[in-house]
C-alpha cells in the first residue's frame, strides 16, 4: 500500500467573512447524507468538464466537520493517516498501553504483519477491534444494568 498523502497549506486563522461563509455551507450540508456538489469556476488541468459531483456521506461529514471549525473561527489543518500503523499508534488510537496491545496482537486478537523486527497493523483491522471492543462493552453495560433492575437497584 503506498503511503497517504499529508495536504500541506500555510497555516491561518480564518477571517469573520470565511467563518460566516463556511457556517453557511455547513448548515447547506447538515443531514444531508449523500450531496450533489456543483463546482463553479474555470477549468485546470485538461480534464472533464464536471459540474456536479456526488459526495458520499463520509466526505460530506468530514467537509462539514472541517467547515464547523472554520466557522468558529479556528485554524484548521488536514493530514492523511498511513492505511497500516506501528504498534505504538495502535495503541494510541485504542487508547491502551503498547504492551496491552502487542499481547493482542500476540494472542490472535488483532492481525498483524512483520516488517524487519516490526510489526505492522492495518488500520482497518484496529479500527474493527475497536468498533468489536466497544460493541461488547455496550451489551456488557446494557446486560448489567438489566440486573440492577431486576434487583431494584437504583442507580
Amino acid at each position: 500500500m503506498a503511503p497517504a498523502s499529508v495536504i500541506t497549506r500555510e497555516l491561518r486563522v480564518p477571517d469573520s467573512v470565511e467563518a460566516e461563509a463556511a457556517q453557511d455551507v455547513v448548515e447547506l450540508l447538515s443531514g444531508s447524507g449523500y450531496a450533489r456538489i456543483r463546482v463553479v469556476g474555470p477549468r485546470t488541468g485538461g480534464g472533464p468538464d464536471l459540474d456536479e459531483v456526488e459526495l458520499p456521506p463520509y466526505i460530506i461529514d468530514f467537509v462539514a466537520g472541517v467547515l464547523g471549525e472554520v466557522a468558529q473561527g479556528n485554524a484548521v489543518t488536514v493530514g492523511g493517516v498511513v492505511p497500516e500503523l506501528t504498534t505504538q499508534q495502535a495503541a494510541d488510537l485504542l487508547r491502551v498501553s503498547r504492551p496491552y496491545l502487542v499481547k493482542l496482537i500476540d494472542d490472535g486478537v488483532l492481525p498483524h504483519r512483520r516488517v524487519g523486527n516490526r510489526r505492522k497493523i492495518l488500520l482497518d483491522d484496529v479500527l474493527d477491534y475497536k468498533r468489536r471492543d466497544e460493541a461488547d462493552r455496550r451489551r456488557v453495560l446494557d446486560e448489567l444494568t438489566r440486573e440492577a433492575e431486576d434487583l431494584g437497584i437504583d442507580y
